[in-house]
């Protein structure tokens, strides 16, 4: 995603406030999807996705939280069959590639596995991933994507990053 690289712009982009990003300290934060509706929500939106990726990162063994501001936090309703997965902080680069892994294992047991020849007048899902990679210290954003596409296509993606970014790890460790 274009940006500036500060975690100032970051939060402008996303419509977060900039304090409550400086004080999550936990390795992973789920952030609300405040820009998809409206550039100026007076809730935080997160997708029905939401809890489902909580969930799985921390029984992946992750230490993963939801954003929290003053604001109150209201679930995402939409209008079309599109799956928005909320956006991932990630704090902690060395979480990154297994995290990635889980999410990918997630979107393929729920939107690809026991579909992978749907009839052909079914669609199958568009799905969104967005995530960034934020070092704290310095308040830039080192990384920030986004895909989105049909489920089979996001997961595999998704997938690919994840073993891409373990590799890049393992290759650094020797």
């Amino acid at each position: 995603m274009p940006n500036d690289g500060s975690l100032q712009g970051f939060a402008e982009a996303t419509n977060l406030n900039l304090d409550s990003l400086r004080t999550h300290k936990t390795s992973t934060v789920l952030l609300p999807l405040n820009t998809v509706l409206a550039k100026e929500s007076e809730a935080n939106l997160f997708s029905p996705l939401t809890k489902e990726v909580l969930f799985a990162l921390r029984e992946g063994g992750h230490d993963s939280i939801l954003y929290e501001d003053a604001r109150e936090r209201r679930e995402l309703v939409l209008r079309s069959a599109d799956i928005l997965v909320p956006i991932i902080l990630f704090v902690e680069q060395s979480v990154i590639a297994v995290e990635l892994g889980i999410l990918a294992n997630l979107l393929y047991d729920r939107y690809v596995r026991d579909k992978e020849d749907p009839p052909p007048q079914r669609v199958q899902p568009s799905v969104r991933v967005e995530y960034a990679q934020i070092d704290m210290k310095n308040e830039t954003v080192l990384k920030w994507r986004r895909i989105e596409g049909p489920a089979r296509e996001v997961a595999r993606l998704v997938r690919d990053e994840s073993n891409a970014l373990a590799k890049q790890t393992d290759m650094k460790s020797r």
